[in-house]
Order: C-alpha cells, then sequence, then structure tokens
C-alpha cells in the first residue's frame, strides 16, 4: 500500500530535496507522493554537512537548528536517535 509524507514546513529546493524522519520504519514505506532516490537509516549525531545543504528547508541548515526542529516533532528526540535519511525530488 502506498502512502503520502506529510510535510510541516512546505519549502522545497529545485532538484534533489532531503527529509529526516526518526526511526526506520520509513525504509519499508511505499511513498506516493515524492520520488524517492535513496534511503539512508543513521544516528542523527552522523548527519554530514551534505545531507544539511540539501534538507527540503534551507532554514535548518545546522544540526543544532535541525535537532531543535525534530524536537519539536518527536518526543525524546536526541543527536543519538535514529533516523531516516530520504533523499528525494519532488514534481512541483
Amino acid at each position: 500500500m502506498k502512502e503520502t509524507i506529510e510535510f510541516k514546513n512546505m519549502i522545497f529546493r529545485k532538484g534533489f530535496n532531503i527529509t529526516i524522519r526518526k526511526g526506520k520504519k520509513w525504509m519499508k514505506k511505499n511513498i506516493s507522493n515524492i520520488n524517492i532516490i535513496l534511503k539512508q537509516v543513521k544516528l542523527f549525531k552522523d548527519i554530514n554537512n551534505t545531507e544539511l545543504r540539501y534538507l527540503h528547508d534551507h532554514r535548518l541548515n545546522t544540526k543544532k537548528k535541525l535537532l531543535k526542529e525534530m524536537q519539536k516533532y518527536y518526543s525524546n528526540f536526541t543527536e543519538n536517535s535514529l533516523i531516516t535519511v530520504i533523499w528525494f525530488t519532488i514534481d512541483k
């Protein structure tokens, strides 16, 4: 079954984008409203500068800003939380 992925901030780059989601359940989801390029599971603290550069919401361009944003939406979210990094494009 295909699902849609929701975005709190509907800000997207032209071309490649990244969204970060808590947990690894996103690895198994079949998402219909974005064109998935790649999915990776890692710890939040292991996010690199390239991934920060391609976040769909360009305002979250540092780990500190992104961590604060993630803590708004996910309880008990820390730098040691497991995340799924989803590389995608979107048809506007």
